[in-house]
């Protein structure tokens, strides 16, 4: 572990990222942590332990929490912990009240996109492990390790940051719409995070009776180009010729063919 240090405003700013995230421990606050993430972004956490198990609670971010408010918060959740209670699970209660976004997020994470793996609360840090079948193997995986990272982070930077505390049974169609015209600058971002909000939704409304309505179906999938396109009469003609080759089959193709192509459009040997 590394050692602590006197932690300083201009050590603070002086503090480099790296390839990967790190963790400067401050000699002044006990359990004060300056988390600095690959992209340079700083923020404070307070470490602990309670029963046993290692906690973690986030602070705020620098610079909008100061050094000296980072250890004043410090040092208010360590007399908590002193006093038998859990910091970190307080603020995820209050942050996250019965039905609301941030809640349900949280069952879709654990019972979805963590499903078959060891669940991590983004919050609190702890750590459910993955679920187990009568065998006692691990329980195959609900999708895969990408797409679940993908869809996680979109929440996390998306969707938690504006509806987390609202009840997940008030977003509107038009407030899906407003979140996901803010990734039009981005390339097929906007066709991806309405999907992954029709699926959040449809997944809450089958475990959630007070979920009635998905907000995301029906929306528009602006900016994403169209890939149907017609068959050429030469493309057309080689379809139909391989016909002979594939028996019942290229009869049902040349049958289907011949309702759906217009008239004066033909596909024989002319």
């Amino acid at each position: 572990m590394q050692a602590a240090v006197k932690l300083t405003r201009d050590r603070v700013e002086a503090t480099k990222p790296a390839t990967a995230r790190r963790e400067v421990r401050d000699a002044l606050a006990p359990g004060l942590r300056l988390v600095v993430q690959p992209s340079g972004h700083r923020s404070w956490a307070f470490r602990y332990k309670l029963g046993g198990k290692a906690r973690k609670l986030t602070l705020g971010d620098y610079p909008a929490m100061s050094l000296d408010a980072a250890r004043t918060a410090a040092v208010t959740a360590r007399g908590e912990v002193l006093q038998g209670r859990d910091p970190a699970a307080d603020k995820a209660i209050a942050r996250a009240p019965a039905n609301s976004v941030l809640a349900a997020f949280k069952d879709y994470d654990r019972s979805h996109l963590s499903w078959g793996r060891d669940y991590i609360d983004h919050e609190t840090g702890d750590v459910i492990p993955a679920a187990k079948d009568k065998d006692g193997n691990t329980v195959e995986p609900a999708i895969g390790a990408d797409t679940a990272a993908a869809t996680r982070s979109f929440f996390l930077r998306r969707v938690l940051p504006v509806w987390g505390v609202r009840q997940a049974g008030s977003i509107t169609r038009q407030d899906a719409v407003a979140l996901l015209d803010t990734l039009k600058a981005f390339k097929d971002a906007r066709r991806k995070g309405r999907t992954r909000l029709s699926h959040f939704f449809g997944w809450t409304m089958d475990r959630n009776a007070l979920v009635t309505v998905n907000p995301a179906v029906g929306i528009a999938a602006e900016g994403s180009a169209s890939r149907e396109r017609a068959l050429t009469d030469d493309e057309l003609r080689a379809v139909w010729l391989a016909c002979d080759q594939v028996g019942n089959f290229g009869a049902m193709v040349r049958t289907n063919d011949s309702n759906a192509r217009p008239p004066n459009r033909s596909c024989g040997n002319d």
